[in-house]
């Protein structure tokens, strides 16, 4: 399964590159344009002006504060809180207590980080908070996965390298230091975190 995991993000990258690649020329400065999800993945560009309804001013505003480029200028807090309240890092939907996003496909602004949460949010192996599996017993707050899942988020979040990545991994790995679950002759056992992000 974990195997499975690394293709669907193998493919995911080779898919965002062809997107990026595929991407047309910006629009003229004297136009404001976004972009709409409508629901099946894909997206729609569609140009509009500042008497558009309230949800082309609602777009704008979530669209505010970026470059061309589509990054942010203004570091890991360039959403509104909204999504930290929630226990969401900004600009992600996966990253955090639990995900906001509405399909596996969904992702935030910050897509790469937000692949590497979302993988580890969909290991296979795992046992979450106040409950029994595998014959253990996880009488913790937080879900704890397989040490497979956990070294690949490790893994994911330095290769990201950005101040966000280094904070999730930061919280994650040095400060929460949440254990893993390890297969070993003797069954699934947990293990230390790992350390030294």
């Amino acid at each position: 399964m974990v195997k499975l995991m690394e293709q669907c993000e193998h493919v995911d990258r080779i898919n965002a590159k062809n997107r990026f690649r595929a991407t047309s020329a910006p629009p003229p400065q004297d136009s404001v344009g976004y972009r709409i999800n409508n629901g099946d993945g894909e997206d729609e560009s569609e140009e509009t002006d500042s008497t558009t309804t309230s949800m082309g001013i609602f777009q704008l505003l979530a669209n505010s504060g970026k470059d061309q480029g589509g990054s942010s200028k203004r570091g890991i807090f360039y959403t509104s809180p909204f999504s930290l309240f929630s226990g969401i890092i900004p600009g992600t939907k996966w990253c955090g207590t639990g995900d906001i996003a509405e399909s596996y496909h969904d992702l935030g602004d910050d897509a790469t980080m937000d692949r590497c949460c979302r993988t580890h949010d969909l290991c296979p192996l795992k046992v979450r908070a106040y409950q029994k599996r595998y014959n253990l017993n996880n009488n913790s707050i937080y879900t704890k996965s397989h040490c497979k899942c956990d070294d690949m988020l490790f893994e994911c979040l330095k290769n990201t390298n950005t101040s966000a990545a280094q904070v999730m991994g930061s919280i994650y790995f040095n400060l929460v230091q949440v254990p893993c679950v390890e297969e070993t002759p003797s069954g699934m056992k947990f293990r230390k975190a790992r350390e030294g992000f």
